[in-house]
C-alpha cells in the first residue's frame, strides 16, 4: 500500500497557495507550517482546487502537508 497522495499540485505566487487535488477525497485536511513546525494555517480542503491567502507579513519558506485516508503529501513553498 503507497502512502502517498497521487496528482497533487501546490504552488504559491505572492502571499496566495494555491492546491490543486486531482481526486479530493473526504476529510482531506492542509497544514501549513513555517520551518520551525509553527502552524499558519490549518484546515480542511473543500474543492478540488483551493486558493489559501496568507498574511502578507509572512515571507519566508512554509511546508504545505496535505493528508487524507492516511496517505500525506508535502511540498515546500517560498511567499513573497
Amino acid at each position: 500500500m503507497e502512502n502517498t497522495l497521487a496528482n497533487v499540485n501546490i504552488y504559491s505566487y505572492k502571499n496566495d497557495v494555491i492546491v490543486n487535488v486531482g481526486a479530493l477525497q473526504d476529510y482531506t485536511e492542509i497544514v501549513i507550517t513555517d520551518l520551525n513546525g509553527k502552524i499558519i494555517y490549518n484546515n480542511y480542503l473543500m474543492y478540488n482546487t483551493n486558493k489559501i491567502t496568507l498574511d502578507d507579513s509572512l515571507i519566508g519558506y512554509y511546508i504545505v502537508k496535505i493528508t487524507s485516508e492516511n496517505k500525506q503529501f508535502a511540498k515546500m513553498i517560498f511567499i513573497n
